[in-house]
């Protein structure tokens, strides 16, 4: 083999192998941006559907803002996932809503039984692409909610569930909560501690939460908290 057949066959493996990673990293990319089918469909609810949910939950918040204010209240609510998907769909569509994160767009969730399926569209740092996490929510006692990540993806690929676990820590401690997190567990756990209040005067409670099929129930009680002397 002479010196030029050895540089060209050298170039034709190197060309070869260039249009292999290529390859990879395009399915890797088409990869991410594939939808999950929840999410397909919730972002396949038409406008008028998505405006009429809004009015639904802006309808149990109202309802819920006049329970807060009943002394010595026992007070539940049922949101559906409908609900909050008109709700992302609508008000977060308005200039100035700052709910997520800027890297966040499109968020849309699922509930089944005892768990929340979420996904986004989300440019952040190593992740692009369409974001799936799916959360275990409880309440182990009164005003501690403890989320659990079980699984996390973009698109169908596999990621550190630590990451999105990672990034709900931030967001909710820029939020104010008191927040207490165990990244480096197999499935990361995030407490949150809840000092709630209403309107000022107002002490609230969450004492229990279930996660049903299209729907998250969500019971307390509020007490008007005594003035000091």
């Amino acid at each position: 083999m002479s010196r030029r057949q050895l540089f060209r066959l050298i170039a034709y493996i190197l060309l070869g192998v260039c249009f292999i990673f290529l390859l990879i990293l395009y399915a890797m990319y088409m990869s991410a941006q594939k939808l999950p089918e929840f999410y397909q469909k919730k972002l396949a609810v038409s406008e008028q559907a998505n405006e009429r949910s809004n009015t639904e939950m802006r309808h149990k918040i109202e309802q819920l803002h006049n329970d807060l204010q009943k002394e010595d209240k026992q007070w539940e609510t049922n949101i559906t996932d409908n609900d909050l998907n008109g709700f992302f769909a609508v008000e977060l569509a308005k200039e100035g809503a700052n709910l997520f994160p800027k890297e966040i767009h499109s968020p849309r969730l699922s509930f089944s039984k005892q768990q929340i399926d979420f996904a986004c569209r989300i440019e952040q740092g190593s992740i692009a692409g369409v974001l799936h996490i799916a959360v275990q929510l409880t309440v182990p006692e009164p005003n501690e909610t403890v989320l659990q990540i079980k699984s996390a993806k973009v698109g169908t690929l596999p990621i550190s569930k630590k990451l999105p676990a990672k990034m709900l820590t931030e967001m909710l401690t820029r939020k104010g909560y008191n927040v207490e997190s165990n990244l480096d567990a197999d499935e990361p756990v995030i407490r949150v501690k809840l000092n709630l209040k209403y309107a000022k005067k107002y002490k609230v409670q969450l004492d229990a939460l279930s996660v049903q099929d299209g729907v998250l129930q969500l019971t307390g009680s509020s007490k008007k908290e005594e003035k000091k002397k």
